[in-house]
């Protein structure tokens, strides 16, 4: 093998990586419209069949065993740079997911001096991670990527409580077609779903649907999302069951900042 083989060969990894970052309209979209073959929850157990990464060792979600993680009051905070932007909302057969379609950097988080853009933001039934083998009615994933593909995805545990006005917008908007994103003219803006308090869980792993791509940066936010239970069953009226279960750890480190 010579030189320049040679290092292709190391490059590779990261190519495939890179590949397997989904993007639909410059949005990045976790493995929906890339994967051809059929996939559903109810055999998440063979996902592995449609995609390799699928059957890897640094994989999404996880249980977060509050005993075992590492304390660090050091750690960065998110910084979150939000501002307005009209929806462009989809019901793409897994879930109901909101498109960004923008380039704006008002739409931004920032993590040790890099910056990720909000691609979009779509939803699950229960939480696919778990906090001490419990799950959440519901999660929320913001889907963030940077310049150089890199992904960081912020998980917003959700439960029930107070009525959250941003979400009645997004319900309101949904298509009554699976497959056809439609452009709204009303404006949301993610700061509105944002907690007080931002401490968080963080971890390597994936994308939680084919083609469950690896290296991404996960942030839980400990805080949860409170929305009315009128909001979370008119969710679960269309999706109750589009969780991934919880994976293995394989001896990943869970970061926690308080």
């Amino acid at each position: 093998m010579n030189k320049k083989h040679y290092l292709l060969y190391l490059a590779l990894p990261t190519l495939l990586l890179l590949q397997n970052c989904i993007k639909e309209k410059d949005n990045v979209i976790p493995g929906v419209t890339k994967v051809t073959e059929h996939w559903g929850y109810e055999h998440a157990e063979s996902w592995g069949g449609i995609s390799g990464n699928c059957a890897g060792v640094i994989q999404s979600p996880i249980d977060i065993n509050t005993s075992g993680t590492a304390k660090d009051t050091d750690l960065p905070s998110l910084q979150f740079s939000y501002s307005s932007f009209p929806i462009s909302i989809i019901d793409n057969g897994h879930t109901i997911q909101v498109n960004t379609n923008t380039y704006s950097a008002a739409n931004t988080v920032s993590y040790k001096d890099k910056t990720y853009q909000l691609k979009q933001f779509h939803f699950h039934a229960m939480s696919e991670h778990t906090i001490n083998g419990e799950h959440s009615p519901m999660e929320l994933h913001l889907v963030h990527a940077a310049d150089d593909g890199a992904l960081l995805v912020v998980g917003l545990m959700i439960k029930e409580g107070t009525a959250n006005s941003m979400i009645d917008r997004v319900w309101n908007s949904i298509p009554d077609m699976e497959n056809k994103e439609e452009q709204r003219t009303i404006t949301i803006n993610v700061k509105d779903l944002l907690p007080a308090m931002q401490g968080y869980y963080s971890y390597i792993g994936s994308l939680t649907t084919p083609p469950c791509a690896m290296g991404l940066s996960w942030f839980v936010m400990k805080e949860p999302l409170f929305l009315s239970s009128a909001q979370i069953a008119a969710f679960r009226q269309l999706y109750d069951h589009n969780y991934r279960p919880v994976q293995p750890l394989n001896n990943r480190t869970v970061h926690e900042k308080p």
